[in-house]
């Protein structure tokens, strides 16, 4: 497919029962939505707590007066998934009427849909719900065929955001593209992706999409009491978040799934880590256990959250580090004693970072970092603590988190001085980037099969000015000329133009990288000014390198 054909994918296309849609993932068009979701969403899922077993009318309006009542609508938890998996029952057979439109439960939703989301906006809270791709379908009639009608059934019921589960794969394209473009509303796009791999093309049509399993063991019968997670599968997802940290910017999340703070098998302890990781990452933050009163549920089938485990997910100031408009994600530095995450805020070069020292063993532990790990310069930088609520006072060099409990954690603010004497590099897979055409991000699962930085370059540059890769916020000090080093891999010499900020592109010839997985490196001298700058890679040449990334220095 050539890049006029992409271009043809307009948003108006919906595909039918007859006429689908077939695009390879890597290549699908970028949907213009990040502003949908300019922080990663916080609100709350009935899917942990209450499994297959669904939500209903009832536990739906209790739950939206608890977000309020409990000030966590306050807090910034303002999503409701009113309707998860499992919210249609598949008592309702044949699923659909005669034009093709889904009929729900009677019983379970008996003032009908509407009526729930119309009563979930009027406590100030936007309302999900949820589909699936649709060959097998999950909890609801498969939706393949019946996008056009499902689409205005969204529309009628007010939903705000929708999660898209991937069981049977017919083709992400032909639900998530309607939906973007027909929805009376804007709505947020969710994939469920514990089946898929989601991170070269769920940064183009989607908000936020899975990065693993499901993080909390499930079994049908509630009478069991079964449903549990436990610390590992927390630290499962969030290391797994770790590897592909260049999926995620403002309004594309890498999503870790929903917490587990106030689920079985999560001690409080556990519970205060796991929402600091959470926010570390910048991950969505969908509380997913039973926040009504304990008298609600006398026989106490659903799990329940205490005082403290509530007091956790309030935390404004761990909150903030979530919610920061960089959208950036923490990633491990070097450390002793412990492992240490840095997530920088504001600002790339701001010299503000949120520091989280975590101890997953099961003894206490004494974790040190330099600041010069955190990309600052060796001198004295201003300390707050997150849990503890207090300044520290400005610490030379770095710090010590003293006696870390076994799965606890620290958290900080540090505000130092950027070190803009050290090389900077800038990944061409990041989704800060901007990819035109059928420029696409290739991610490798095994580090043998190209030795690129982190797994993972952009191809598809060429042929066209129409399929180009732009690095944005690559950023220097002071206005100057710089030297560029751009790494890549090309089985044969090629050339590109490179466009800074805008002007006319500067022409850099590229020898070939052996045979084509091995790297090669080109340095060149670019003008730039100070602040960020765009780099604008485009060619009309037939070869399609890979590149990895460009290195300011």
């Amino acid at each position: 497919m050539n890049s006029a054909a992409v271009a043809a994918l307009s948003l108006s296309t919906v595909p039918s029962a007859l006429a689908e849609v077939t695009v390879p993932e890597r290549v699908f068009p970028v949907f213009d939505i990040a502003d949908r979701s300019p922080t990663p969403p916080m609100g709350f899922s009935f899917w942990n707590a209450f499994g297959s077993q669904g939500s209903c009318d009832l536990f739906v309006r209790q739950t939206g007066e608890t977000l309020v009542s409990k000030g966590l609508k306050d807090c910034g938890y303002d999503m409701l998934l009113a309707f998860d998996g499992s919210w249609y029952s598949t008592d309702v057979n044949p699923g659909r009427d005669a034009d093709g439109r889904m009929l729900t439960d009677a019983k379970r939703w008996p003032n009908g849909i509407k009526a729930v989301s119309d009563f979930v906006h009027s406590k100030g809270l936007k309302v999900g719900g949820y589909t699936d791709i649709g060959q097998l379908g999950y909890c609801n009639p498969r939706q393949r065929g019946f996008q056009p009608q499902d689409v205005q059934q969204y529309s009628e019921w007010g939903w705000d955001y929708i999660k898209i589960d991937d069981r049977g794969r017919t083709g992400w394209l032909n639900v998530v593209q309607p939906l973007v473009a027909n929805m009376k509303r804007p709505i947020i796009i969710s994939l469920s992706t514990p089946g898929t791999f989601p991170f070269e093309f769920g940064p183009r049509i989607s908000n936020l999409w899975r990065v693993g399993s499901d993080i909390l063991a499930h079994k049908n019968d509630r009478a069991s009491r079964s449903s549990h997670s436990s610390f590992w599968q927390v630290l499962k997802e969030f290391d797994k978040a770790e590897q592909y940290w260049w999926a995620q910017a403002p309004g594309r999340w890498n999503d870790l799934d929903m917490m587990v703070v106030g689920c079985r098998g999560i001690s409080d302890e556990e519970a205060k880590s796991h929402f600091s990781m959470w926010a570390e990452r910048g991950a969505p933050l969908l509380i997913s256990t039973d926040l009504r009163d304990p008298s609600l549920d006398p026989e106490g089938l659903y799990p329940k959250i205490n005082e403290t485990q509530l007091g956790i997910l309030k935390n404004r100031e761990v909150i903030a580090v979530d919610q920061d408009s960089l959208g950036a994600t923490g990633r491990k530095v070097p450390s002793t004693g412990g492992e240490v995450y840095a997530k920088p805020l504001q600002a790339f070069t701001s010299g503000k970072v949120a520091v989280l020292f975590l101890n997953r063993t099961g003894a206490v532990s004494d974790i040190r970092v330099n600041w010069s790990s955190l990309g600052l310069k060796p001198a004295k930088a201003k300390v707050r603590d997150l849990w503890v609520h207090s300044d520290l006072g400005a610490i030379q060099d770095g710090w010590t988190a003293k006696a870390v409990p076994p799965h606890g954690v620290v958290m900080l603010i540090v505000e130092g001085e950027y070190d803009w004497d050290r090389p900077r590099s800038y990944e061409a897979e990041s989704s800060y980037n901007t990819f035109t055409g059928l420029a696409y991000v290739v991610a490798y699962k095994s580090p043998e099969i190209l030795q690129f930085s982190s797994n993972a370059g952009v191809t598809g540059v060429g042929n066209d000015l129409g399929n180009s890769l732009q690095f944005n916020r690559v950023a220097v000090q002071k206005t100057g000329r710089y030297n560029v080093a751009i790494a890549y891999a090309c089985a044969a010499d090629f050339s590109t133009g490179v466009s800074i900020n805008g002007a006319a592109p500067l022409n850099i010839n590229f020898p070939r990288s052996g045979d084509g997985n091995a790297v090669k490196e080109v340095v060149q001298e670019m003008e730039l000014k100070a602040g960020e700058n765009t780099l604008r890679f485009e060619s009309t040449t037939t070869q399609k390198p890979l590149f990895d990334k460009i290195t300011i220095r």
